[in-house]
């Protein structure tokens, strides 16, 4: 054979070897599409994030949760909570009542006696000297014992040490200022003075008074 026929011999078996590796596997892949196959990615198993909202179980938007109270109940705005105003105590208004007794509020007089009105000790936050008598109830007569006695309060006299400031006055100069503090407490005579128009009494039967003392109160 000459060498040209040996070189195409060589040619032509080189080919079909060539066509021998190229040729379709079993499965109908190439075999060079076998080894050269890319990986496929791993595919997450997490399950997605919830929503935002997440619904319940009607299906329904879950509702948002309440805000917090800024203050607490029953108190309002610009007031603390608890806060108030104490009340006089019973134990004050017992203890004016023991140290005097009974006492009225006069309004005026009249022939027959003295109008006037029940009057309570009023104790409590802010009040000067520690408490005053008050005026409650309805007006009433209260007729004069004839052998009533009475005082009025002397500021002169209450200047000296150990002086309660009362002095004994008759019935004429008691009615005189008794009804000039009720009218026109300017026409008052010293050593006198008006101070609330209110009055220590003891009474008998009837409401007629048997023994009357001015009350001071500044």
């Amino acid at each position: 054979m000459s060498a040209r026929c040996s070189s195409l011999a060589t040619a032509v078996t080189l080919g079909l070897a060539a066509l021998t590796l190229t040729a379709c596997g079993p499965d109908g892949t190439t075999s060079a599409g076998a080894s050269t196959s890319t990986a496929v990615p791993a595919v997450s198993a997490a399950a997605p994030a919830s929503p935002a909202h997440d619904p319940g179980p009607s299906g329904t938007p879950a509702q948002p949760t309440a805000p917090a109270r800024s203050t607490a109940p029953g108190a309002s705005v610009g007031t603390r909570a608890g806060t108030t105003t104490p009340a006089p105590t019973a134990d004050c208004t017992a203890s004016g009542s023991a140290r005097i007794g009974s006492v009225i509020d006069v309004s005026f007089l009249n022939g027959a006696g003295l109008v006037a009105e029940p009057a309570r000790f009023v104790c409590g936050p802010g009040v000067p000297d520690d408490g005053y008598w008050q005026g409650v109830g309805r007006l009433s007569l209260y007729s004069l014992a004839p052998n009533a006695t009475f005082q009025l309060f002397d500021q002169v006299k209450a200047n000296t040490s150990g002086s309660t400031g009362l002095d004994p006055v008759s019935r004429q100069v008691f009615l005189q200022v008794a009804n000039d503090c009720a009218t026109n407490a300017v026409t008052v005579p010293k050593p006198y003075g008006c101070y609330g128009n209110m009055y220590a009494v003891t009474l008998g039967s009837g409401n007629t008074v048997t023994s009357i003392s001015e009350i001071y109160h500044p």
